[in-house]
């Protein structure tokens, strides 16, 4: 498995991953974690 998004976009169904942010990269504010059916899922990653 890679790392980032890679690593998001290859998780099994019912799977988790500890996500930490780091302060390197600005306020936490503008970080936004979804979840999306796997109906929607395609839609989502083609827009």
């Amino acid at each position: 498995m890679g790392g980032g998004a890679e690593t998001l976009l290859n998780l099994e169904v019912n799977s988790s991953i500890p996500i930490c942010y780091g302060s390197s990269f600005g306020p936490h504010d503008e970080l936004i974690l979804l979840e999306v059916d796997d109906a929607l899922l395609p839609q989502f990653l083609d827009d």
